[in-house]
């Protein structure tokens, strides 16, 4: 269990706790000669969680949202001679 200290600088109370997260991320890869060829996939599962928030001042009403990079595929080419 987590534990705060309510007087410190960086405490309050309209944040609430991260909950934890998951994120699935795959990578597929093979070497032929020089060419080195990937397949990846970030966020797989594309999980929307939170991650952090904050705000700048306690008294600001705008908030700042962390969360994970979005499902996101692609390939990766590297040769080397």
């Amino acid at each position: 269990m987590k534990t705060y200290d309510s007087h410190s600088l960086g405490y309050d109370t309209t944040i609430p706790f991260d909950a934890a997260t998951d994120e699935l991320n795959v990578r597929l890869g093979v070497l032929l000669g020089g060419a080195d060829l990937s397949l990846f996939v970030d966020n797989a599962l594309n999980r929307q969680a939170y991650l952090q928030r904050s705000h700048d001042t306690p008294t600001s009403p705008l908030y700042y949202d962390l969360t994970l990079r979005p499902l996101t595929a692609g390939a990766t080419l590297t040769y080397r001679y």
